[in-house]
């Protein structure tokens, strides 16, 4: 380093002669200078030393660019953004109105109408059971159309035939169960039937065993 300095500041120093005598004296212009052996190994040293000091000068520079990159990564933290969320936090971040709602077409189950048709005539039952229904739909008499009736109350007629079919039904299964138990109520016990016979059949009973332990004997005597 010292040594570029001194030749810059040789190199000034010429300029400055230049610049107040107008010309370089003749040892600097060019032509045969009359340079020894000496001074050409100067020469020759001290350009080399200039290109190995600008050699190391540029790794110098190299390495403390390095240096200055390494600490600022080191310095900068790390935030790693995650590309795929996990399986909880995107079930978190699910907006509520993504809950399945019951489609308007889904039928809702069938509830039958909490009124007793048992005393009701035809015509009182299908009354009772549109009202019940308009209820349960939230639909006033006033906004029925016609048809919307005549299909309320064909719907409640069936409704009503079907109920009776049931119970028709039902009273059936259950003489059905009665006719079956009868039997087996009806058959007697051995019990029942020594104590159902009368006087005379046990002594006619009683006979009959006399009489064969009398025709036992006389076979084996015989």
């Amino acid at each position: 380093m010292m040594l570029q300095k001194n030749i810059e500041l040789q190199l000034q120093a010429i300029q400055i002669i230049q610049q107040k005598n107008g010309e370089l004296p003749e040892c600097l212009k060019n032509g045969a200078d009359f340079i020894s052996d000496l001074e050409q190994q100067e020469i020759r040293m001290i350009s080399e030393a200039l290109r190995i000091s600008r050699e190391e000068y540029e790794q110098e520079q190299l390495r403390r660019k390095e240096k200055s990159d390494v600490a600022i990564n080191r310095n900068v933290p790390k935030t790693s953004r995650p590309d795929k969320v996990t399986t909880p936090e995107r079930e978190q971040a699910k907006p509520l109105h993504s809950i399945k709602q019951p489609s308007k077409d889904q039928e809702l189950p069938y509830k039958q109408p909490s009124v007793r048709l048992k005393e009701l005539s035809s015509s009182e039952a299908a009354e009772a059971w549109m009202d019940q229904a308009r209820k349960e739909a939230g639909i006033q008499g006033t906004s029925l159309t016609q048809t919307e009736k005549e299909q309320l109350q064909a719907r409640a007629e069936y409704l009503k035939q079907r109920r009776a079919e049931l119970l028709a039904r039902k009273g059936e299964s259950k003489k059905e169960t009665q006719n079956t138990e009868e039997p087996k109520e009806m058959v007697p016990s051995p019990k029942q039937q020594q104590k159902a016979m009368t006087e005379e059949e046990l002594k006619n009973l009683q006979k009959r065993k006399q009489l064969a332990e009398k025709l036992k004997e006389e076979v084996i005597n015989k």
